[in-house]
């Protein structure tokens, strides 16, 4: 992973490839125009898509890092994370877009004919600077901030579940850089729940090193409401006004109101398709390296008090037969990490096997997940000769009313509980 150079901009574009990309880009744009034309959708190009590939890489290694900074104990959860991951894919999308559209403005001289390349390059170059540079530099501090946030979120969430009762509390970093108006907000102490949280969850604008931390109710008061309202007049400035969201509850790395958002409905619609169609690619290999790191012949046992066995076995098939019966991108990409959602499967039932299909197979089990907001459900195999349950395919929907509940009577000759 490339590290930034806080003392110099310039480093952002050296440090990794995006400098090289953003050439080969301006190269073929203008020969383009200056041989043909140029296409109507200036993102399809190779070197365009390569430039969005190489952002969202970058925005990645920052999601990366802001898990780094969660500590010891707390486990992130990687099907969240992965959420995070594909906003930061379709951000990169409208931010190379935006350049795109710089970059095309630029062709022309004053009498309309196309610049010589070296007087195209010298203006262009400043587009670069400023979206490569110095705006990508503070998108991967925001990044980090944001992914951090949003993952602690979605950690209070899941603790709010516990017994333990607990308030939210909002912390600056407590030093002469915090900004007045975020000072105003520093040790606010509200319930999860209070819409507060909805518009005020760090970072509160460009570089906000600002946290919210959970503390016991027993040793805390909630701020009074006439309080929060004094201290959150002011908070965000004009240009800052976009962040007034809650990361953790709409999985948005960057802020959805983001001025690189602002195009017309059926390019965002256009955009979002072309990013999300190279976010799939790079599942893609990441799910072949994860079948690869399958043994063979045992497969990947998986446990869980969740599963009705206790244990689910995982094989290279499994990878195989998902990827063949679902083309959902979110589905492909929880194969990923479906080790960290295991727990939170829910039994539904089980049915016998069709007749003359699936001569290893005794019965099928059906459990219940969430998948980027939306049930799937996942088949599972009582498989004859594995003594377990076996991952088969994960489906967009199934007919409930076709399941039998409890297990089937004589589970035990298929199956020991672990």
């Amino acid at each position: 992973m490339f590290k930034f150079d806080s003392n110099s901009i310039e480093e952002l574009s050296i440090s990794n490839k995006i400098k090289s990309v953003f050439d080969k880009l301006i190269q073929k744009v203008h020969t383009l125009a200056e041989k043909t034309s140029l296409p109507k959708d200036l993102l399809q190009l190779e070197q365009a898509k390569e430039l969005l590939s190489e952002t969202a890489k970058t925005f990645e290694n920052a999601i990366s890092e802001s898990i780094k900074k969660l500590g010891v104990g707390f486990k992130p959860d990687k099907v969240f994370i992965e959420k995070l991951t594909k906003q930061a894919w379709i951000f990169s999308g409208f931010k190379t877009e935006k350049q795109l559209l710089e970059i095309s403005g630029m062709l022309a001289g004053a009498d309309g004919k196309i610049l010589p390349f070296n007087k195209f390059r010298d203006k262009v170059l400043s587009i670069n600077k400023t979206y490569n540079g110095s705006y990508l530099k503070a998108e991967y501090d925001t990044a980090i901030s944001t992914a951090l946030s949003a993952s602690q979120w979605n950690q209070y969430e899941k603790d709010a579940k516990d017994e333990v009762e607990f308030y939210l509390q909002y912390r600056t970093a407590g030093d002469e850089r915090v900004r007045d108006q975020h000072s105003k907000l520093n040790n606010i102490t509200l319930p999860m729940e209070d819409e507060f949280w909805d518009s005020h969850i760090p970072p509160n604008g460009w570089r906000c090193r600002c946290r919210v931390i959970q503390v016991l109710k027993d040793f805390y008061e909630p701020t009074k409401p006439e309080q929060v309202t004094k201290a959150t007049e002011g908070v965000f400035t004009p240009k800052e006004e976009i962040f007034a969201y809650n990361p953790g509850k709409t999985a948005q790395p960057f802020p959805p109101n983001h001025p690189y958002y602002k195009v017309q409905k059926e390019r965002k619609a256009e955009i979002e398709k072309t990013a999300t169609e190279l976010y799939a690619k790079e599942i893609e290999e990441k799910i072949n390296n994860f079948k690869k790191a399958i043994d063979a012949y045992k497969g990947t046992v998986l446990l869980s008090d969740s599963i009705k066995t206790g244990e689910i076995v995982l094989m290279r098939k499994s990878v195989k037969e998902v990827l063949h019966h679902n083309l959902d991108i979110d589905v492909r990409a929880y194969l990923l990490n479906i080790n960290d959602d295991i727990d939170n499967w829910k039994y539904l039932g089980w049915t016998n096997v069709q007749k003359g299909k699936h001569k290893d197979t005794a019965y099928f089990f059906y459990y219940s997940t969430i998948i980027n907001n939306t049930e799937r459900f996942i088949n599972v195999k009582i498989h004859k000769h594995l003594n377990s349950e076996y991952l088969y395919v994960i489906l967009n929907g199934i007919d409930k009313s076709k399941l039998k509940t409890g297990l089937p009577t004589d589970i035990e000759k298929y199956i020991t509980k672990k």
